[in-house]
């Protein structure tokens, strides 16, 4: 009974612990509330690696999330953001946290289209490692056959079986990792493909690793 007890919680011990962050409320989200994606004649309204509103911000900043060893976050603007609120500049650092490709958003619109490499690292390198970022224009640029609903357009759409093996390979980074506790702040299409539930705009939810799972996207 104790040899049991003991690899019980040797097994807890082991067990890794995700602490999953959908980023607040950004400029593309409210203005995709007033024309959605899909809709009748519907036209990308430009808004480059959407930043959050400043509504969006002050949510991030209330929002509360468990103690992490490692704080990995998406490198577009919206979900660094979001890091900074939710976990404040004092958890965080090069140290404690870094951005990560593969954590981004599947790329369906320009706010998916992130910000070149030395910029970011000008603007977020004291707060986020960017070894992760391999190259300047580090987001899907290739060329592909349109899959997105009619409407126009003014960068290509990531395509599913892309996407999918990019989490994949994220899954795998996340599982090599020698710690036992990380916080992923990233977007929707993410957190849905690799739970099958809809997060909320600075939404929470704490999981072990291995309940995560790929879905196939919706489209």
């Amino acid at each position: 009974n104790l040899l049991l007890l003991l690899v019980v919680a040797r097994s807890e011990a082991m067990t890794k612990r995700v602490v999953l962050v959908r980023h607040g409320v950004s400029e593309m989200n409210v203005a995709l509330r007033e024309r959605p994606w899909g809709s009748r004649d519907f036209k990308d309204p430009e808004i480059w690696d959407a930043p959050l509103t400043s509504r969006g911000f002050l949510e991030a900043c209330q929002t509360r999330a468990p103690e992490v060893e490692l704080v990995v976050s998406s490198p577009l603007t919206r979900a660094l953001q979001t890091a900074t609120g939710v976990f404040g500049e004092a958890r965080l650092g090069p140290a404690r946290a870094l951005a990560l490709p593969l954590a981004s958003e599947r790329l369906y619109l320009s706010s998916d289209v992130g910000t070149p490499r030395s910029r970011l690292r000008a603007r977020w390198g004291h707060l986020f490692a960017m070894d992760h970022l391999d190259a300047e224009r580090w987001w899907f640029d290739g060329d592909t056959e349109e899959w997105r609903p009619p409407g126009t357009y003014v960068c290509p759409g990531e395509p599913a079986p892309l996407f999918l093996d990019r989490l994949r390979r994220l899954l795998a980074w996340i599982d090599e990792r020698p710690e036992t506790s990380l916080a992923l702040v990233c977007h929707w299409g993410v957190l849905h493909a690799l739970t099958g539930d809809d997060f909320a705009n600075c939404e929470v939810r704490t999981l072990d690793f291995d309940d995560l799972a790929l879905r196939e996207p919706p489209y």
